[in-house]
């Protein structure tokens, strides 16, 4: 059994925006069937300096599959991860497998991404004729 604190923050220029986006996460996470949501603080949305606001609720989240933990990690993107309590775990080849290729696949999306942008600044560069740098 994994228990965990997780700390999800969403910013929106729109203070209503922010705590819906973070409400419907929420509300996903509490229909998977392979965790369980036994705690929830919601923190009261603040405005930043930059005029946007932020959303920030503290979860109380456990598991007894480290595949699943994982899943919630890379398609939730917590702001923050805190292990509360986890038994000692045997990890399956197949789970460790799945676990692998799940990482692999968000940072070459990552990396994807990131390139694509780096093209499309040079490209928006080039067209405002500043330099390449």
């Amino acid at each position: 059994m994994i228990e965990a604190r997780f700390i999800m923050e969403y910013f929106d220029s729109s203070k209503s925006l922010a705590e819906n986006h973070l409400k419907k996460r929420v509300e996903v996470l509490k229909g998977l069937k392979e965790i369980e949501i036994f705690d929830e603080h919601w923190e009261e949305t603040q405005q930043m300096e930059d005029g946007t606001f932020s959303a920030l609720i503290d979860l109380g989240i456990r598991t007894k599959s480290i595949e699943a933990f994982f899943a919630i990690i890379m398609g939730f993107t917590p702001t923050a991860v805190i292990i509360q309590k986890a038994d000692k775990l045997q990890v399956g080849m197949k789970e460790l497998q799945n676990v692998s290729n799940d990482t692999v696949t968000v940072i070459r999306n990552f990396a994807r991404a990131n390139s694509q942008l780096r093209k499309e600044n040079l490209q928006l560069r080039k067209l405002s004729g500043m330099s390449g740098k």
